[in-house]
């Protein structure tokens, strides 16, 4: 689930937003709170954090520059407000050389 998805503009977007969908993983080497910390978006709109215990480990990977995408895997707005938004992050397959 998204980490902090309360705090965020999530709730007032969720009309909008569908299982599937891709969200942007953004490093916050600089966050106050967490040297790991790596945000959320969707379209532009910060949802929230990748989870702390996880977030170790994307964002070495990220640094390292490997190619990962995150996109929404479920979205129930009848369930509690920290449960709403599951999301999965993949390691994109390398591109096809010619």
């Amino acid at each position: 689930y998204v980490a902090g998805y309360a705090y965020y503009e999530g709730e007032r977007l969720e009309e909008q937003m569908e299982a599937g969908q891709a969200l942007m993983l953004m490093q916050e080497e600089e966050n106050p709170h967490d040297s790991s910390a790596i945000a959320l978006a969707w379209e532009g709109h910060k949802l929230g954090y990748v989870p702390r215990p996880e977030n170790r480990e994307i964002a070495r990977r990220l640094k390292a520059g490997e190619p990962l995408s995150a996109r929404i895997l479920h979205l129930d707005p009848a369930t509690p407000v920290w449960q709403r938004l599951e999301f999965v992050i993949v390691a994109d397959p390398p591109s096809a050389e010619r």
